[in-house]
């Protein structure tokens, strides 16, 4: 354990050495349920998430839906390159070798959420961080903190036949960010001469403000639209959603460095589902980010879930990579985990962070307005 804190200790206190590096597509928050299924989800967004993937999908909701204690924990997932992890060296240089190219990940969520039919409204926390050591000839150390708090509402209103509906939403969002994007040299002068600023400082919060981080507060507006025909015992639903409508620009509160902006973003999808009571199934396929300027092969997400009382099962594909996962649902209690890949690289399937992910929360209800 003791080597694992001298190892966070190294990396958080390098010197900077500027390098771009690319990363993955910045949204505030994802589900765990659309990750297992590829993040194809802009033309279903029913779970408790539904204001962070499409406002318009609140046009057609005729429930009431409180979950007040949603939490997600996100790890890399060191099954997929267990080796890395037996016979760990002793030294730091070691560390750094061994763990050379390999992202390692860590995010912790907690979402409370209440839908009343078409209005609904989130208070969010999430702290996201993403670590990664490259450059074998001079190791160096790339560093993505993210604190962001806020609360979002949003509102749909529907109108069409009961067998064709159309509903537009938006959603307004406030958000305090915590926040640093930095590359740093692992060993050298500037390591050694930040340990006196690092020793006074306050725990690890204390560590990310010794090297840049920065506050700021911010409000922002996404719009949604979905339309769905509907059959016996079947849907066919179309959606499109822009986040951060002219992008969501903070204002730094603390700290001295630039924080990073919310850029706007669109995505598009459709789906089918069919419900025979004792078991459904639906089938997604998405395009986003529609408007970034990334390859055409990273925008392609695809998902199928299927599942029966009390259990569902899910998987996906996501610009490249898949990911597996289940629920279990027992009335008040929700648990839901999984296995996922995303690229974190400048191009398709260009560097892969293999993650983990669980979700779980309780008293949860719902019912029929």
């Amino acid at each position: 354990m003791r080597k694992i804190s001298y190892l966070i200790l190294l990396l958080m206190i390098s010197g900077p050495l500027q390098v771009a590096i690319a990363v993955e597509v910045p949204y505030l928050i994802r589900s765990p349920k659309a990750l297992l299924m590829g993040d194809a989800f802009t033309a279903l967004a029913d779970d408790e998430y539904t204001l962070f993937y499409n406002p318009g999908a609140l046009g057609t909701s005729k429930f009431v839906h409180v979950s007040p204690f949603g939490t997600q924990i996100g790890v890399t997932n060191v099954l997929s390159d267990l080796d890395r992890f037996l016979n760990l060296p002793s030294d730091m240089l070691g560390w750094a070798n061994q763990f050379m190219g390999y992202p390692v990940s860590l995010h912790f969520g907690i979402t409370p959420t209440v839908k009343f039919g078409p209005f609904a409204f989130s208070i969010f926390y999430r702290n996201s961080k993403l670590i990664s050591v490259m450059n074998s000839t001079r190791p160096l150390l790339y560093i993505d903190s993210k604190e962001d708090r806020g609360v979002i509402f949003g509102y749909a209103f529907q109108f069409g036949s009961k067998e064709s509906q159309s509903s537009f939403g938006l959603s307004i969002k406030q958000i305090t960010r915590k926040s640093i994007e930095t590359n740093h040299a692992l060993f050298g002068i500037d390591s050694i001469s930040m340990f006196d600023t690092i020793g006074d400082s306050d725990g690890l919060e204390g560590m990310l403000e010794a090297i840049g981080q920065t506050t700021g507060e911010a409000w922002g507006w996404d719009v949604g639209w979905k339309h769905t025909f509907n059959f016996t015992k079947s849907k066919l639903m179309l959606g499109a959603a822009i986040f951060d409508v002219d992008k969501t620009k903070f204002k730094r509160t603390a700290g001295t460095d630039d924080i990073s902006n919310n850029e706007m973003l669109m995505s598009s999808g459709v789906a089918w589902k069919q419900d025979f009571y004792w078991f459904d199934y639906s089938v997604s396929f998405d395009v986003h980010p529609v408007l970034k300027d990334i390859e055409w092969r990273r925008k392609i997400h695809m998902g199928l879930e299927f599942g029966i009382p009390g259990f569902r099962f899910f998987t996906g594909y996501n610009a490249g990579y898949m990911s597996y996962g289940g629920e279990v649902n027992l009335w008040i209690f929700k648990l839901v985990g999984g296995l996922y890949d995303i690229e974190i690289g400048s191009a398709y399937k260009d560097q892969k962070s293999s993650r983990a992910i669980i979700y779980f929360s309780f008293a949860d209800f719902a019912f029929d307005v």
